[in-house]
């Protein structure tokens, strides 16, 4: 589940774009580092108005988190619709899969896309950070800075993707009355998933 979604969500232009815009802070945070550790206090006077220390990291992470929040938007939209639209999800109910299975499968895609603009991209510049300064950000005051940055990416993935549970779970059956039958195939989990939907099809059309 998780990964066919994936595949789906990265075939959609506009969630790429949103995703290179993602990592637009990461590009310009990074930069930034450089250019303190490059020229020193003539970069700081240029630049005053930016953070210093653990402080860079809160900044990148206020920006990753309006991001996250848009990438979550653009990806969570269409993650049942889509099996709805063109029957994949009558594939998911053919094969031994719970409820929770499928929500759990949906709910991983937006832990992964989130985790992917918060997570990596925060232990990234925290590992150059310190490559590059190690005076300034490899000392004993901020040891914590690390393990912070580890934990407040995990947590603020956490914060974006779980709003959107209920919703992921609200269509994966919808009611209906139409007075008609709803057949479910039981199939062998070895059977791919355009065989199985093609099975699917002919069951019902049966």
């Amino acid at each position: 589940i998780t990964r066919e979604a994936l595949r789906l969500i990265l075939g959609k232009r506009a969630f790429l774009g949103v995703l290179v815009l993602a990592c637009l802070p990461f590009v310009g945070f990074l930069i930034y580092i450089w250019a303190l550790t490059q020229y020193g206090q003539a970069a700081e006077g240029m630049a005053s108005a930016l953070p210093r220390g653990g402080a860079v990291f809160a900044q990148f992470f206020k920006w990753q988190m309006l991001l996250g929040l848009l990438l979550t938007t653009f990806g969570g939209a269409g993650l049942v619709a889509n099996d709805l639209r063109t029957g994949a999800i009558l594939v998911y109910l053919s094969r031994p899969l719970t409820r929770r299975d499928y929500v759990i499968g949906k709910l991983s895609v937006l832990l992964a896309i989130n985790l992917f603009v918060t997570f990596v991209p925060g232990l990234l510049l925290y590992g150059i950070a310190v490559a590059l300064a190690p005076a300034q950000f490899l000392k004993w005051e901020l040891a914590w800075l690390g393990p912070a940055v580890a934990l407040h990416a995990v947590v603020m993935s956490l914060a974006l993707s779980l709003p959107a549970l209920p919703f992921l779970g609200s269509e994966f059956l919808p009611t209906l009355d139409e007075g008609s039958l709803l057949v479910r195939a039981t199939l062998p989990a070895s059977v791919s998933l355009d065989e199985a939907m093609r099975l699917t099809r002919s069951i019902e059309r049966t």
